[in-house]
């Protein structure tokens, strides 16, 4: 739990950079963000890409984000991610940027492991945000961005 408690459900999409939907169009509905956001086990499988029933889904791009808003300010002490596509966060170089207005974006991860599983310890970056984004630098590949759970935690 990363030192605080799971605040994931006071967070809601807020922007996306793209979104296509998905291949069946399951992903990126309003319905399968809020999955995204919850505690609710949903890990899927890769190699069942039509059962997918959570998450979000960029186009293909070179920068592509998804930007969360929470109810307020608040300290953020982690964040869970996951990505279970065929394609999920491989050869993607994860970054994490935070901010109290929506711009002006302080990043406070950054990753290039291009792994599915992400566990972002940031207890000791004493990070408060009402905003965070989560995606790509410019320049990495032009490929989707698939997000199945984001799980943020904090006080």
């Amino acid at each position: 739990d990363f030192g605080g408690h799971f605040i994931g459900d006071k967070a809601k999409v807020f922007k996306v950079s793209s979104s296509n939907g998905g291949e069946k169009g399951n992903m990126g509905t309003e319905n399968a963000m809020k999955r995204m956001l919850s505690r609710e086990n949903i890990r899927i499988p890769y190699m069942e890409g039509k059962d997918q029933k959570c998450g979000w889904q960029s186009k293909k791009e070179d920068a592509p984000w998804i930007q969360l808003e929470l109810e307020k300010k608040m300290q953020i002490t982690g964040i869970h991610l996951e990505c279970y596509n065929t394609h999920g966060c491989s050869s993607h170089q994860i970054r994490v940027w935070v901010s109290d207005g929506g711009i002006h974006e302080r990043e406070v991860y950054k990753d290039e492991r291009g792994i599915r599983l992400y566990r972002i310890d940031l207890r000791k970056k004493n990070v408060k945000a009402k905003y965070i984004r989560i995606g790509r630098e410019p320049g990495t590949n032009s490929e989707h961005f698939r997000i199945n759970k984001i799980l943020i935690y904090g006080k």
